[in-house]
């Protein structure tokens, strides 16, 4: 029996197999309890030998599992369009052994093409240039052969011809040991991409056209030192090494690309310890009272970690006292050097804001930068000795 509210579209339906030759219509047949389940049922006019008609023959298909899981997807949309941090993300769903996608709305926003018109598998991949196509393709083959996400970053051509750039992720649905579906998320990375471009073009000018003069002017000096010993010559090698250390912090600040790598688990006592061995400390003392152990990035915490010893060492002395310790929510690096006043404590995180002489100004912003990467928060305080306290929040 099928639900007051379905009869007259299946009255309709079965007309229309009867004049048309075929019919599908969806509809709820109701159980024994009176629930009512989800069809698909499809009928086709038979008839005898001689053309006449004799009846209807039809097939129905439990829609179930598969209005429950475009149900879930339209959540998942729902839920992504409230979160301000995402932008522009879309979720799909591709069931391997029907070959049926299934896309939420957002997605079809961000694709630019009607709802309900998501193309068949043997078609989905069209909707990328010619070019990227192959690396989705292998993406997806890969989810399926290994049972483990993929990530790829292919360009999409909107209609009316603008290209986009899509950042496409796939989590495999595995039932009894077999990949028997792919659930993932597609964004828009397109500004991301053309930044990076812009980026890398500045990391070139900066690696090739700033360091080769620089090169020839330390060689240069070499040679001046063979002729003479001039007290002016240990300044321009103080130059050199500054302009050397702008150059590599200009270059960590171009390619972070406010992104996290490779996400793995941390010992934060065990690194820190890997970060002072690193460093030139001088005199400098570590008190590592670190236990806590988190996922993060582990070359950029590394990096986080080594910007603020030596930020400590450049502002607090060679006989400074460093401590990195746990927190609530997360770490902090502490030291009982000269410490930064409140109304400075924002500024120091600009690009090229530096109130040392040694310092290039850029160590603090892509402490910035990593952190949010990693979706955290980092802080100014006054330490326990008076100095300066950055606490890193929000890692999980």
């Amino acid at each position: 029996m099928f639900s007051p509210a379905d009869r007259d579209s299946v009255s309709d339906a079965i007309e229309t197999a009867v004049e048309a030759g075929t019919a599908t219509v969806e509809a709820s047949l109701l159980t024994a309890a009176g629930e009512p389940t989800p069809y698909e049922l499809t009928g086709r006019r038979l008839t005898d030998p001689h053309g006449e008609f004799v009846g209807i023959v039809g097939i129905g298909r439990d829609l179930s599992e598969r209005k429950e899981r475009k149900a879930e997807l339209q959540f998942v949309h729902d839920l992504l369009d409230q979160t301000e941090q995402i932008a522009d993300v879309g979720g799909w769903e591709l069931e391997m052994e029907t070959g049926e996608m299934f896309w939420t709305a957002h997605l079809f926003e961000m694709l630019g093409v009607d709802y309900e018109d998501a193309p068949p598998l043997d078609e989905a991949l069209d909707v990328y240039v010619e070019e990227d196509r192959e690396r989705v393709a292998n993406a997806i083959e890969t989810v399926v052969a290994t049972g483990e996400p993929a990530k790829v970053e292919a360009r999409y051509e909107r209609p009316g011809g603008e290209i986009r750039w899509f950042g496409v992720q796939g989590e495999p649905g595995i039932e009894d040991g077999k990949v028997t579906r792919i659930r993932g998320a597609v964004q828009d990375i397109t500004e991301h991409k053309q930044r990076e471009a812009q980026l890398e073009q500045f990391a070139s000018i900066v690696s090739h056209d700033l360091r080769n003069p620089l090169n020839v002017a330390e060689g240069r000096l070499e040679l001046a030192r063979q002729e003479c010993d001039s007290e002016h010559l240990p300044r321009v090698a103080q130059a050199h090494e500054r302009m050397s250390d702008l150059i590599a912090d200009l270059l960590d600040l171009a390619r972070g690309d406010g992104r996290v790598g490779v996400i793995e688990r941390i010992d934060l006592g065990a690194l820190a310890g890997e970060c002072w061995d690193a460093v030139e400390t001088g005199d400098a003392t570590l008190v590592n009272d670190a236990e806590s152990h988190f996922h993060a990035d582990r070359s950029q915490l590394k990096q986080l970690l080594e910007n603020l010893i030596r930020n400590a060492i450049e502002h607090g002395g060679d006989d400074v006292t460093i401590t990195i310790g746990d927190q609530p929510g997360g770490f902090y690096v502490a030291d009982d050097g000269p410490g930064i006043p409140p109304e400075d404590r924002e500024q120091v995180f600009e690009p090229g804001y530096s109130t040392s002489t040694d310092g290039t100004g850029f160590g603090l912003s892509i402490i910035r930068q990593i952190t949010e990467a990693h979706g955290w928060t980092v802080n100014i305080d006054t330490s326990a000795d008076g100095g300066v306290r950055f606490e890193v929040t929000g890692v999980e």
